[in-house]
């Protein structure tokens, strides 16, 4: 399922997603995706994938999947 997807509906528009950062990107996007397939069946190489970007620029902005996590409760 491709981010921008039209069942992909948090008040986010194509242009607004486009503009964020990569770390809110991840952020949005692993919360898409656990809520979908749910967090234990979601790995960081799922999250990498559906961004397009590799696992190695995900690491740089979050340590592992728990940090996503931790970071999307804490906002």
């Amino acid at each position: 399922m491709e981010l921008y997807d039209s069942t992909f509906s948090v008040g986010f528009f194509r242009g607004d997603v486009d503009r964020m950062n990569t770390k809110e990107r991840i952020l949005i996007t692993a919360l898409h995706l656990f809520a979908k397939d749910g967090y234990e069946a979601v790995s960081v190489s799922m999250i990498a994938n559906e961004l397009g970007i590799t696992k190695g620029a995900l690491y740089r902005h979050y340590e592992n999947k728990r940090a996503i996590s931790y970071d999307s409760n804490m906002r």
